[in-house]
């Protein structure tokens, strides 16, 4: 779902070491559940911890999702060998070292060549 209520519940659900969020969710609608649920986070030690949470929807699909951009073209040889280590790095897997899969789907990708339509040009 898309709902920040059942978001909240993930959260929730997460530091209470719960696999799914169902029943937190139910127990987010009444107060006396809240409260409960409220001690239990703080006999644990979560009510501190942080959560990064994207508030913002982009469909990467529109974007990012069908490759890793153009192989850096530098003049400087040892440059060119920098870069293209680097960019080597940036399109693996820390864990395992293998390449990302790419995504084969069909949508239409927007670049800032359309600044109506990219989604991804729109944070400062």
């Amino acid at each position: 779902s898309n709902l920040f209520w059942h978001l909240v519940a993930a959260i929730v659900s997460d530091q209470l070491g719960l696999a799914t969020y169902a029943s937190v969710a139910e127990d987010l609608l009444m107060m006396p559940r809240v409260r409960k649920l409220r001690r239990e986070l703080a006999r644990r030690g979560a009510l501190d911890t942080t959560y990064w949470v994207c508030a913002f929807a982009i469909n990467q699909h529109s974007g990012i999702c069908g490759g890793f951009g153009p192989e850096p073209n530098e003049m400087d040889t040892q440059r060119q060998a920098e870069k293209l280590l680097e960019y080597d790095v940036k399109r693996r897997d820390t864990v395992t070292g293998e390449v990302f899969r790419v995504c084969d789907c069909r949508q239409p990708k927007m670049f800032n060549s359309q600044p109506g339509e990219c989604e991804m040009n729109k944070f400062d």
